[in-house]
């Protein structure tokens, strides 16, 4: 029987070790680049649901929001893309101890509604269809939407609103619906990457900006590439949000929270195509003298037409 010398052994080793560690590195993943790339024509629907519950003093209310809308991709040049949504659904359920407080559903012809719902649901059949037009780069960010003035004088004049329901819901739908809660809504659907190429395990911050009753929403995320199965990345979200500055509702004076959740991108377009947060949120209020615990979930899917 012929024995390796400790030098030849200790080759035969680092050979070994190196073919292993080489045939390993090969099939490494490459680094990917998240960005939008929507080529022109192209239509997609979306699908938006929020859950949410809140407890105070005893009383339970839950929310549901669903929300339907088309996205055509207009243009479509050297990153820039112009894009046309519409509205195609909406529904808002609220109830507090199980007694409805508001049903709106834009599909619904229910004529047993309370009038205060019938007329709420007249306002949100106002939003159907009108077209929304925005400019997104690359990586989200969006420079302006036009038509947010028509979507919101078709929603304040359908036949039938009375002026007491006018001049109530008319501040909300204001804000609501103003050029920049819209953009900042939307970017929080796209403006998701980082400008730079990513492997997995790496993970990135963004802030963005939002709007609630005045103030200033400030999501504060960390996004991080968890795996890569086909042409979807996997992303996990988890951060923070706070609100800044004075509300305009004299019985909310704040909120805060954290939400965590996971995302999933097509590697070929960017688009977000389907993704599931639950946010843990706490609100100021003037009636109640501790903070109100609210639980939403916030889950969307995204499909091609």
């Amino acid at each position: 029987m012929q024995f390796q010398t400790p030098i030849r052994l200790s080759l035969a080793i680092l050979l070994a070790t190196v073919v292993f560690c080489s045939a390993f590195i090969s099939f490494q993943p490459k680094p990917i680049i998240l960005k939008l790339n929507l080529p022109a024509n192209t239509k997609y629907v979306y699908q938006s649901r929020i859950l949410q519950d809140l407890d105070m003093q005893g009383m339970t209310m839950k929310t549901k929001i669903n929300g339907d809308y088309d996205m055509v991709v207009l243009k479509s040049d050297k990153g820039q893309h112009e894009v046309e949504f519409r509205y195609r659904y909406f529904l808002m359920d609220i109830n507090m101890n199980g007694q409805a407080l508001i049903q709106a559903d834009t599909k619904s012809t229910d004529t047993t509604i309370a009038e205060n719902s019938k007329m709420i649901n007249k306002i949100f059949k106002g939003m159907i269809g009108v077209p929304l037009t925005a400019k997104i780069n690359e990586y989200g960010s969006i420079s302006s939407i036009t038509g947010s003035d028509m979507l919101k004088s078709k929603m304040l004049n359908q036949p039938g609103i009375t002026e007491e329901m006018k001049s109530r819901m008319e501040a909300s739908i204001d804000e609501t619906f103003s050029e920049k809660t819209m953009i900042s809504s939307f970017e929080q659907a796209f403006k998701i990457f980082p400008e730079k190429p990513i492997n997995i395990g790496d993970s990135w911050k963004l802030k963005t900006n939002g709007s609630s009753n005045g103030m200033t929403v400030v999501y504060d995320n960390t996004y991080t590439l968890e795996k890569i199965s086909g042409n979807i990345a996997i992303l996990l979200i988890k951060g923070s949000l706070k609100t800044e500055g004075e509300s305009k509702n004299p019985q909310i004076k704040g909120m805060s929270g954290t939400q965590e959740g996971k995302i999933n991108v097509d590697i070929k377009t960017g688009l977000a195509i389907e993704g599931n947060i639950n946010q843990n949120l706490n609100m100021e209020s003037a009636a109640a003298t501790q903070p109100i615990p609210i639980k939403q979930v916030v889950s969307y899917t995204v499909r091609k037409q």
